[in-house]
């Protein structure tokens, strides 16, 4: 009987064949022994065999699974008995649903795979999901079961994929539906595989550890799906599929990421997991011709023809391949690395070989066989392979390019390239290439181009393989032999300075810095050795090129880094600097020592941008660099500057920093001496404090790390050293300090350079940090105080120096006349004061203070504080200083007029007409003092900023200090200028403002202010109206006239000035349009409109507008007619009077204005010709001020009125100019009395549509959809009161009713159709006899509703129901009834009827004789109402309401 199948067990041992004729045999491998056979159990041929687990060593058992043509599926148990020495075996048919149809494949999970995922992701993840448990058979246990022992399977039929399990019982958990567009009868092939992620995705010791699902890759017909089995939800997720050229004949796994498909036509195809095809390859026999694959028809399809099944083609055994045809077996594997790399290199593809070895060493290669699963362990089996290829490709390519030198490079005709066969083809692109071999060069015209791109691949692939040593000591000799050292020297470079290369070998480094040398490129050597690291070099080595070249800032990154020494490279500097063959400059030297310097003091790494140094290296690095500067050995003066030692420079060190650059020598002392920082001194020090004062001192407040109080004081201490050593660098002693300041003294350092130095020394001395001698303090005050430090430093600096350091030292070590004499002598008024001050002299510190014309709040502190009721003066001396202050108010003044105001209202309160008295003499100042008392008094909130002094004659907003911002805001300033309101103040100290003082501002302020005289008057009310008036008409004050008019209640005058103005401005505006100046206008409307003069005449008939509407309310209504036509008149008069030509003598502009008021009239003014153009646009605008008069009266004045007076005073004049503004009335008032007209309308349809809804919601009847309550199931209508009385239990003998009546008013009809009886809903209500307006079976949701179950069960116990609810049903009725009767027999009123009907009551609770009805409002002509003429609205509207029946 021919073999159709067989399959190994996992050891070998056994072998299960299948037979044709469906009998199956189990066979003993190394007794060549049949064990047993089974048949009868499959009626077809045997296509599918395989054992489903491993041999138990221990029960003896194995588990197999086969499937015959027809699709029957059996699992066989074998189980071994020793005692017989035989297999029994139980077959069990594998019961597959009848909807899935015949099998068509089935293969098994790979066991060790999936033990392996599993294993480690329930390890990982305990999960308790159903899907976890079903598929692992966890029912009752904590921790799951072997996974392998379950089965797992992956069933194909003609209609779907399904994994599923066969132990303990068949069940399917995981399926995907039959792809679409698949030829009917095609023949599917599946193939497991427990994918592993690559290197590359997982990196270092996580290959092993990392859980992944099973991946299932099915071939059928033309189409490859590749999905993974997610054991966690029990699915199978397809995660690519594709489409191939022919139709399959079998998949296969090869490795964890190849795929392997065979076709029909004889072809491997060979895939990535993602589908990316690697390679494709054909089947030949041993004459090339295409081969077959055996193949058998035991499969029919829905024809009954048979189809080509290749089961059982394909085998797999490790990275083997397998393929059986009808005469021979082919075999197919993936080579392993070493030989696929051997095989790329032996073919002379050397490119295709790099890329495949980095992608070995990256763990990125698909189909690698032979190496270690650890990442770190694969890389160093193959790096000595991959050294290998990369010599070989040296050596083969040097060749190449040896040979070619000689020929092809310095030939003018070039070499063609050859093909495979060696024949020489010229390319069509005139690049030419040399030999067989792809070497990657093609040929130019310049060797080293050659040998620069060969270097750059072999640094960038040591570098990457990390062997960075070969790059110097192979690769290196192997150029240096084909003499282009240079060319790999030059590639060095960027791969150093990219941080590839870390360091060189010590020949490599000394040919790196001749060959850059030579080229001069000694910046980019030292940028490069900037970026080694200090241990891959030769130490001295490099420490003796960088000083042969002069490569100092790799000296000091070496000496820092390597020796983490911070002095020496001082010290080299130095040498470097005083030596005669330096080839740098040797300011550049100093000016880098400096910088060093600075960046070490502020915890820098040098070169800048390299980190920071470490903190706790800080101070001890401070103290190494500070004693390396204050270092006075005879050894090491001697390599300083010979002109330093003549002039007896006791630091050499120190001393050639501060002749190189003082200034920039200071400022790195100062960051050596920080007030905040790790190295912080302080912002005070302890030097002349008594014991006292030292021990409050906490020094550690401006310091960022806790308990550094050592440090602080070692600070001080080296602080100390340094303002010896420049003192003594001056020899301040040897000389007169007038010479040592003189310009033209023989001292080493310029005079700027010693003012420089003691302005340093001057700084710590006033912060108490260190102490000086009285020869050096006399120098320093003679410095602050000299025309050399007031170019250097502002007056406010040395002015605050000036008194630090008076307040620091003792006044044993300084002189009072000598530091007044200079103080004096420099302009420092504030220190002279604070040396009055010192001595008692109040008054003098006052005149100091006063003499200060740039800084003005230290006066006024000043003042504040000798007049303190608590801390200032007593006694004699207080009246003595107070009648100072008096005498030298108007000094006050000068310097701020709100600081005098705050002085006066504080200490001067009742002193006034003293204070106006000194004021009197400047006027000036007089108004100043009056305006910002006026503006405190009135209601103007002052805040107390001194703005400077009053130095003209102008008003006092012109008035600013000179040099307001350059002073320094002291205690005063930032105390009390935001904190003090001069109008509160005003209150508090009770100062009395007389009308004298308001009248005499008044008259100031016309004099020297006139626009602010009205603002004044508007806000100020201590004032005699007349007298006021009668002073702004003398100063000629139209608009503060106009204003007290009116509040004199002379409304009339105030209009007519109002009218004068207004004429006035329109003379000046046609005087300028009919001037030559206008013609600078194009004269266009938006050109006119933005003229001043134009603007002036509209703010005119504005504030005239303005005028009639403050008072319209006051006046009667005669009175405020005539005002708004006085001023349209003035209008109306000038537009009458305008006419194209104006002749000599004749006059334009307004006669109205009364001369008995104010002034006199308006003298005629003579005109010239105006075009036409000009002409048309003032008439124009003329029109458009007419009508926006028009406009602000018709709020005020009748229509009825406004149209009277226009048609009677204004007949003759043309109504056209009228025309808007008529317009605009007339639309306005048709615009109210419509909004009226329709508002009324609205409200009498509202009222009508409401009261309609109401009573139609309450007449409208439903027709029923039932007859039957449709809660209780029982007859709503035609029922008599004997049933009645029988539902209810009652006898008929004790009714009052008609035995012919209808129960009527127990029932509620819904708008749904639905109905019940009320008690009914009343039930399921709770209670309470209220109706409800929705229905119970059509709103089921609703909670007090009954559910369909309570309904049902209200059907099924319909004589129960009936029992329960007769005492209620009795009880409504007669409540109902008496309801009834109570209604029907009370006279109610139409509204309250109306109000119940809203409530839901039926109209025939009412009784018999109700009638309503509601007519609809009148309808306006034209107008289309939505009611007809019954009544009954047009659109239906349905309500849920209830109605009695």
């Amino acid at each position: 009987m021919a073999v159709t199948v067989m399959c190994f067990s996992d050891h070998g041992d056994h072998l299960l064949v299948g037979y044709a004729g469906g009998t199956i045999s189990l066979w003993d491998v190394p007794r060549v022994k049949l064990n047993m056979s089974i048949v009868d159990q499959h009626a077809g041929a045997i296509v599918h065999a395989f054992f489903l687990l491993q041999a138990d060593t221990e029960m003896r058992q194995m588990r197999a699974v086969t499937a015959d043509c027809k699709g029957r599926v059996l699992l066989h148990t074998f189980t071994f008995r020793p005692l017989l020495r035989r297999f029994s075996v139980l077959s069990q048919i594998v019961d597959i649903e009848q909807d899935m149809g015949s099998v068509l494949a089935i293969s098994p999970l790979n066991v060790e795979d999936l033990t392996h995922s599993t294993a480690n992701m329930n390890s990982a993840n305990k999960s308790t999901d159903a899907g976890h448990k079903f598929l692992f058979n966890e029912v009752g246990s904590v921790e799951p079961t072997e996974p392998a022992r379950c089965g797992i399977v992956v069933i194909v039929t003609r209609s779907a994929i399904f994994a599923a399990s066969l132990i303990p019982t068949y069940a399917r958990f995981a399926t995907l539906h039959r792809p679409a567009r698949l030829r009917e009868g095609a023949i599917p092939y599946t193939s497991w595989q427990h994918s592993r992620k690559t290197y590359a995705e997982v990196g270092y010791d996580t290959v092993d550890n990392d859980p992944n699902w099973p991946v299932l890759a099915v071939a059928w017909d033309r189409r490859v799906i590749i999905a993974h089995l997610n054991l966690k939800i029990s699915e199978l997720i397809v995660d690519v599929e594709w489409d191939i050229d022919n139709a399959a004949a079998g998949i296969a796994w090869l490795e964890d990421k190849v795929l392997v498909v065979a076709t029909v036509k004889g072809q491997l195809l060979v895939y990535k997991k993602d589908g990316t095809e690697i390679e494709r390859a054909t089947l030949k026999d041993v004459q090339g011709n295409v081969g077959a694959l055996m193949y058998h028809t035991h499969f029919v399809n829905e024809f009954e023809n048979p189809e080509k099944a290749f089961h059982n083609t394909i085998g797999v055994r490790g990275a083997a391949l397998y393929l059986l045809g009808p005469s021979q077996l082919w075999r197919a594997r993936l080579l392993p690395w070493f030989d696929r790399l051997k095989l790329l290199k032996g073919s002379g593809d050397w490119m295709e070989a790099f890329r495949f070895a980095l992608e070995l060493f990256d763990g990125k290669a698909e189909s690698v066989t032979g190496l270690p699963r650890r990442l770190e362990a694969m890389r160093h089996a193959i790096r000595d392979t991959l050294l290998g290829l990369l010599f070989s490709y040296l050596d083969e390519v040097f060749a190449y390019l040896a040979l070619g030198s000689s020929s092809a490079v310095f030939d003018s005709n070039p070499i063609p390239a050859e093909t495979e066969s060696g024949e020489a083809v010229e390319s069509p692109t005139g690049i030419e290439t040399w030999g067989r071999a792809n070497l990657g060069l093609k040929m130019i015209a310049e060797p080293h181009e050659h040998y620069a791109k060969i270097g750059r691949m072999s640094i960038e692939f040591c570098v990457h393989i990390g062997k960075t040593e070969v790059i110097c000591e192979d690769i290196y000799s192997r150029f240096e032999s084909v003499g282009q050292k240079s060319t790999f020297l030059e590639l060095l470079e960027p791969y150093i300075l990219r941080d590839m290369l870390s360091g060189l070998a010590p020949e490599v480094m000394q040919a790196f810095v001749d060959h850059y040398s030579h080229c001069g490129w000694l910046e980019r050597v030292e940028e490069c050795v900037l970026h080694m690291t200090i241990s891959s070099l030769d130490f001295n080595q490099v420490i003796k090129l960088c000083r042969k070249h002069g490569l100092y800032t790799a000296l000091i990154y070496l000496f820092n880094s390597g020796l983490d020494d911070f002095t020496s490279p001082l010290e080299e500097l130095l040498i470097a600097a005083q030596s005669p063959s330096s080839r740098i400059e040797p300011r550049t030297l100093g000016y880098k020592m400096l910088v060093y310097l600075k960046a070490c003091f502020n915890g820098l790494a040098f070169p800048l941008g390299r980190g920071t140094l470490p903190i706790d290296r800080l101070p001890t690095l401070r103290a190494e660099l500070l004693q390396f500067l204050l270092d006075v050995r005879p050894t090491l003066a001697e390599i300083v500057d010979s002109s330093c030692n003549a002039k007896g420079c006791a630091y050499p060190r120190l001393g050639y920093l501060l002749k190189l650059d003082t200034q920039a020598t200071l400022v790195v002392l100062r960051s050596a001496f920080p007030v905040h920082g790790v190295l912080s001194i302080g912002r005070q020090g302890w030097a002349y404090a008594d014991a006292a004062e030292a021990s409050i001192i906490d020094y550690r407040e401006s310091s960022d790390l806790p308990n550094n109080f050592q440090v602080i004081d070692e600070g001080v201490r080296y602080l100390q050293a340094v303002v010896i050593a420049m003192t003594q660098n001056l020899d301040l002693r040897a000389y007169d300090s007038s010479k040592i300041l003189d310009s033209d003294s023989q001292n080493w350092l310029s005079a700027d350079d010693q003012g420089v130095i003691l302005e340093f020394v001057a700084e710590y001395v006033a912060s108490r940090h260190v102490v000086v001698g009285r020869t050096t303090l006399k120098c320093i005050l003679e410095y602050v105080t000299s025309p050399i430090a007031e170019k250097v430093m502002g007056k406010s600096t040395r002015q605050n120096l000036l008194i630090k350091l008076l307040k620091s030292v003792p006044e044993s070590d300084w002189d009072f006349d000598h530091s007044l004499l200079c103080a004096q002598r420099a302009g420092l008024w504030q220190a002279s004061a604070w040396l009055h001050v010192k001595y008692g002299s109040s008054v003098a510190a006052l005149d100091c203070y006063l003499q200060d014309k740039y800084v003005h709040e230290p006066v006024f502190s000043y003042v504040m504080q000798k007049l303190d009721a608590t801390t200032g003066l007593k006694g004699g001396v207080l009246a003595e200083f107070r009648k100072a202050v008096l005498d030298r108010i108007c000094k006050l003044m000068l310097h701020s007029s709100k600081g005098t105001l705050w002085i006066v209202l504080t200490h001067f309160s009742t002193s006034n007409e003293q204070v106006m008295e000194a004021l009197e003499s400047d006027e000036t100042l007089l108004f100043a003092f009056l305006k910002d008392l006026m503006n405190a008094i009135w209601g103007v909130p002052t805040s107390f900023v001194v703005s400077g002094g009053v130095r003209s004659s102008s008003c006092l907003q012109d008035v600013k200090s000179k040099v307001h911002n350059e002073g320094n805001r002291d205690k005063f300033s930032s105390r009390w200028e935001f904190l003090i309101k001069l109008d509160k103040l005003v209150r508090r100290s009770g100062f009395q403002c007389t009308d004298k003082m308001v009248e005499q501002y008044l008259q100031l302020l016309c004099r020297l202010e006139p626009e602010s005289v009205v603002e004044f008057l508007a806000r100020c009310e201590q004032y005699n109206v007349d007298n006021c008036l009668r002073m702004v008409q003398k100063y000629g004050i139209a608009d503060a006239a106009i204003l007290l008019l009116e509040r004199a209640g002379d409304i009339s005058g105030a209009l007519a000035l109002l009218i004068k103005d207004l004429d006035s401005s329109l003379q000046i505006m046609l005087q300028s349009l009919i001037s030559e100046k206008s013609d600078r206008f194009n004269m266009e409307m938006h050109s006119f409109y933005s003229m001043s003069e134009t603007s002036a005449v509209e703010s005119a008939l504005h504030a005239g507008v303005a005028l009639c509407l403050r008072n319209t309310q006051r006046l009667s209504s005669e009175e405020a007619c005539s005002l708004w036509f006085r001023l349209l008149d003035s209008v109306v008069e000038a537009l009458r009077n305008l006419t194209p030509a104006f002749l000599e003598g004749t006059t334009v502009g307004l006669s109205t204005a009364s001369s008995d008021v104010i002034g006199e009239r308006v003298h005629s003014v003579q005109y010239k010709m105006m075009d036409d153009n000009k002409y048309k646009l003032v008439r124009m605008w003329l029109v458009h001020l007419v009508g926006s008069t028009v406009t602000a009266m018709q709020d005020h004045v009748s229509p009825q009125i406004l149209l009277q007076q226009i048609i009677s005073n204004y007949g003759s004049h043309p109504l056209g100019d009228f025309r808007a503004a008529i317009c605009n009335l007339l639309s306005a008032y048709t615009y109210e009395f419509t909004i009226l007209g329709k508002a009324k309308q609205l409200v009498e349809e509202s009222l009508h549509h409401s009261l309609y809804m109401l009573l139609r919601g309450s007449t409208h009847a439903y027709a029923l959809s039932n007859s039957k309550c449709c809660i209780c199931k029982l007859e709503l209508v035609g029922v008599h009161s004997s049933n009645m009385n029988e539902l209810i239990g009652v006898s008929s003998s004790s009714q009052s009713t008609s035995t012919s009546e209808v129960c009527s008013d127990g029932l509620q009809v819904l708008t749904c159709g639905h109905a019940a009886h009320a008690f009914c809903i009343s039930g399921q209500l709770g209670g309470g006899g209220k109706r409800s307006l929705l229905c119970p079976l059509c709103c089921r949701n609703l909670k007090f509703l009954a559910s369909e179950e309570k309904i049902s069960s209200i059907q099924d116990t319909q004589s129960q129901s009936s029992t329960d609810i007769r005492p209620r049903m009795q009880l409504l009725w007669k409540n109902k009834d008496q309801e009834i009767s109570s209604i029907a027999s009370t006279n109610k009123s139409r509204l309250q009827i109306l109000n119940e009907l809203r409530d839901g009551k039926g109209v025939q609770m009412f009784g018999p004789r109700l009638h309503l009805s509601v007519a609809p409002p009148k309808k306006p002509k034209g107008s289309h109402s939505q009611f007809d003429k019954n009544g009954f609205g047009q659109k239906t509207y349905m309500h849920r309401v209830s109605v009695g029946l």
